[in-house]
């Protein structure tokens, strides 16, 4: 049985070869299985979503909901030993690895995205961004895309001073 953090922030772990969508997803022992399970969630500043190392996932996408803030951002990132988890949604059959909608305070860390148009997607609507900053270890993203949505019933969207730095 694990016991909880003494922070109080929620850490989730999700595993393609040991998980089940039943499972609680609070313990390396009990993790969700698929990334539809983890998109359900509705993470909270300072929680993390963590992926097995070594384990894939094909056809799907993870779509985080939720936002956190500078000082406690929300972490997805891996856990346990071996190659980077990997995202591999397949061109033509999802178009995002990761998309984060209309949220803040991401942190994506030691994750591989292949096979597919959108590695890592941050979509906003009518809001201003800036001193937005993507950190990039090794191969974990072939591309990050910053995306602005205008709708005839939205108010513009500005982003700038965008950075993408390797870790």
């Amino acid at each position: 049985m694990c016991k909880a953090k003494v922070s109080g922030h929620k850490t989730y772990y999700i595993s393609s070869s040991a998980g089940d969508d039943e499972n609680d997803g609070l313990c390396p022992e009990t993790p969700f299985r698929s990334l539809r399970r983890a998109s359900e969630l509705l993470l909270q500043p300072g929680e993390s979503l963590l992926f097995k190392s070594g384990d894939v996932w094909t056809g799907e996408s993870l779509y985080p909901k939720g936002s956190g803030t500078e000082k406690l951002p929300i972490t997805v990132s891996s856990y346990g030993e071996g190659k980077r988890p990997r995202i591999a949604p397949g061109i033509g059959k999802k178009i995002y690895g990761i998309r984060i909608v209309n949220a803040d305070g991401y942190r994506v860390t030691n994750i591989e995205i292949c096979d597919c148009y959108g590695g890592l997607v941050v979509w906003t609507e009518n809001t201003y961004r800036h001193r937005i900053f993507a950190a990039v270890s090794g191969r974990a993203c072939r591309r990050i895309c910053c995306t602005a949505r205008v709708s005839a019933f939205a108010a513009p969207t500005h982003m700038g001073d965008v950075i993408c730095s390797p870790i």
